[in-house]
């Protein structure tokens, strides 16, 4: 089991919501967030965290994310690492954004790209 806070800023004030993740038999997480997610750790290190999401929401939306978790600054290794994962799940570099959390969390910074993709519903 992993169990993860989120800080999202909605509304202009910093909200936490907290996501336990079930770990399946490939190493992956399976949550429940906004829809179905499946979340995996693709690389970890003393300062960072590059990580892998498809959410799929109720209407069979399809948002394919990788993400960096970094303190206090971003790393090339790091950086390079993130580039990587996204590359390889398909993510046009053009939809990474970096985000600054204000020291809401030990995290101090994460750059996320992200992009949703049409499914095919059985």
């Amino acid at each position: 089991m992993l169990e993860c806070v989120l800080f999202l800023r909605h509304n202009g004030k910093w909200e936490h919501k907290h996501v336990t993740g079930i770990k399946q038999d490939d190493g992956a997480y399976a949550a429940d967030y906004e829809g179905k997610n499946v979340f995996e750790v693709a690389y970890v290190s003393k300062n960072f965290l590059v990580t892998h999401n498809i959410n799929v929401d109720e209407h069979g939306k399809k948002t394919v994310m990788t993400g960096i978790f970094v303190k206090p600054n971003i790393e090339e290794e790091g950086l390079q690492k993130f580039k990587e994962l996204t590359e390889e799940k398909g993510i046009d570099e053009k939809n990474m954004n970096f985000i600054e959390s204000e020291k809401v969390t030990e995290t101090r910074h994460v750059l996320v790209s992200m992009e949703s993709r049409p499914t095919t519903r059985r």
